[in-house]
């Protein structure tokens, strides 16, 4: 049970190509916590031409042309699964390219 959505992503696609995304965690560090709210800027734009929410188990909740200045609550019985919606990857690892040094030492203390 997870009435709070934890690990829920929320992405908002506007302008030309333009995107944000936020996961939904109320944990920041020790002894600290944040709301449990997503707040996006638009910028200049006035509407989102969508929001889409990725619920922990994979089904996807997502409203178009959203108005900017307000609050949305979205429920997760509205999701569904069919994958609306193509997610294009940001960054794409190249073998050829890249290389990670790691070394582990004995320091003296």
């Amino acid at each position: 049970m997870n009435p709070q959505g934890l690990g829920a992503w929320v992405s908002i696609h506007y302008g030309k190509g333009k995107n944000q995304v936020w996961e939904h965690n109320i944990y920041r560090g020790y002894l600290s916590s944040q709301q449990p709210i997503a707040h996006f800027g638009l910028g200049t734009y006035s509407t989102a031409d969508s929001v889409v929410v990725t619920w922990p188990d994979g089904n996807k909740s997502k409203i178009e042309k959203v108005k900017a200045g307000q609050v949305l609550t979205i429920a997760s019985e509205t999701a569904s699964t069919n994958p609306f919606i193509q997610l294009a990857f940001l960054f794409s690892l190249n073998p050829n390219s890249f290389t990670l040094f790691f070394y582990a030492s004995k320091g003296t203390f």
